[in-house]
């Protein structure tokens, strides 16, 4: 197996793969030691000294031996499947669960009408991936997707998927939320300016580019945004993406407060101090009673040798103080891939991956003062849980749906949970 291997400081799972190309002025600021590597690069134009390489590390995981059978207390698989399942999204409105992911070059979906006891079987919706479900109040169901021709197409219920923006470039990675009274927010990256920008629309009206100003100079060529977000409640839209516009991966959102016609100024969400470069990922849009609120995988990194932190999840109303929402106190596991759901009352339901152990695990709890707990069932056996999706069932209970390997090939697994 090849994993491709990034350059940090030592931990578990990295490997020392390819020497620098010049040491690093670690008690330099960043700015300086950046200029000093660029003027290091230049020198090693036209030499024999390697500037870039592709970097790559044989690893053996695990081996080939027969999984020994993990018993099902209570997660359940929700299309069991010889073939992997992956980037789960799921909706719910009261006892309506929609439920859609990727499988063998698909986009499939699932539909529950009784709180996710049970599903309809998947019915496929056309070659892609990416999906992202929204269930409007009126009991209407949003899909989008990648399409396989690397168009953003979406759909109301069972119809036709339409491209959201025919004459852009490259598209990726949408988000969809239903409006409260009709119709769909859809957002997206495009590369029709010949990089990434974050890109958002009502279904069926004329795109909008959502990230704003100019780089600075390092990133200029590099001024990329990625993994947008959106969320819906009322006539207000929140939508929230990351963005290397500073030369580091920042995160940034935008309020509508007439469902998307216009919005407030970009604001950036993560406070990442002076002197740590942001390496953010992931923003979920959501309302912490009754504000918009961003969720994120959060890591920053040191300018100084001092050890940095893992990654985090942490979440902030925009342009307020950040804070750290994992539940793991001031124990250092990684924490990746949040996924939140609006609760009754004003309340977030934040279910993450974990590495706390030493396999993946999903954990969630309700922000912001409730207990973190362990979703998947798998205790302690060979088993990973990866990127789960949560949805609101009703006041005092959700469903979480995610990527399990304890059958073999990766499938949907999920687990409806009373909250405290």
């Amino acid at each position: 197996m090849r994993v491709i291997t990034v350059g940090q400081r030592p931990a578990d799972g990295l490997a020392r793969v390819q020497p620098w190309l010049a040491r690093d002025p670690v008690r330099l600021s960043v700015r300086e030691r950046r200029r000093r590597l660029g003027a290091e690069g230049e020198a090693a134009l036209g030499s024999n000294r390697q500037q870039e390489g592709v970097l790559f590390k044989e690893v053996e995981i695990g081996g080939a031996d027969p999984r020994d059978e993990v018993a099902r207390r209570n997660d359940e698989p929700l299309a069991p499947s010889g073939s992997d399942q992956t980037n789960v999204d799921v909706a719910a409105i009261k006892r309506r669960v929609y439920v859609a992911w990727e499988e063998r070059g698909g986009i499939r979906t699932a539909t529950s009408s009784n709180g996710g006891r049970s599903f309809s079987r998947p019915r496929l919706r056309g070659a892609g991936r990416s999906p992202s479900v929204s269930i409007g109040r009126g009991n209407s169901l949003w899909l989008a997707y990648e399409r396989s021709d690397g168009k953003v197409v979406a759909a109301e219920g069972n119809g036709r998927a339409q491209p959201v923006a025919p004459r852009g470039g490259q598209q990726q990675q949408p988000d969809i939320a239903a409006l409260d009274s009709d119709g769909a927010y859809v957002v997206w990256i495009d590369d029709q300016t010949g990089l990434f920008g974050a890109y958002g629309a009502i279904f069926g009206d004329v795109p909008e580019r959502l990230d704003q100003g100019q780089p600075v100079e390092l990133a200029e060529q590099l001024d990329n945004s990625r993994a947008p977000s959106v969320s819906a409640a009322g006539r207000q839209v929140l939508v929230a993406w990351s963005d290397f516009r500073a030369h580091q991966w920042d995160i940034y959102s935008r309020t509508s407060e007439d469902r998307g016609e216009s919005f407030q100024p970009q604001i950036r969400v993560n406070d990442t101090p002076e002197g740590f470069e942001a390496l953010n990922d992931s923003p979920q849009a959501s309302r912490l009673r009754g504000d918009p609120f961003v969720v994120w995988t959060d890591f920053r990194k040191r300018s100084t040798p001092d050890e940095s932190p893992l990654y985090d999840i942490f979440g902030a109303r925009p342009a307020q103080r950040n804070q750290r929402l994992d539940g793991d106190g001031g124990r250092q596991v990684n924490a990746f891939a949040p996924s939140t759901a609006a609760l009754p009352g004003g309340r977030i339901a934040l279910a993450w991956q974990s590495n706390r152990g030493p396999t993946a695990d999903v954990a969630m709890r309700v922000v912001a003062n409730g207990p973190r707990r362990r979703v998947d069932d798998a205790g302690n056996r060979d088993v990973n849980s990866w990127r789960p999706s949560i949805a609101a069932l009703a006041e005092d209970e959700v469903i979480v749906a995610w990527e399990d390997d304890r059958d073999g090939p990766s499938n949907i697994f999920y687990r409806r949970l009373a909250l405290p």
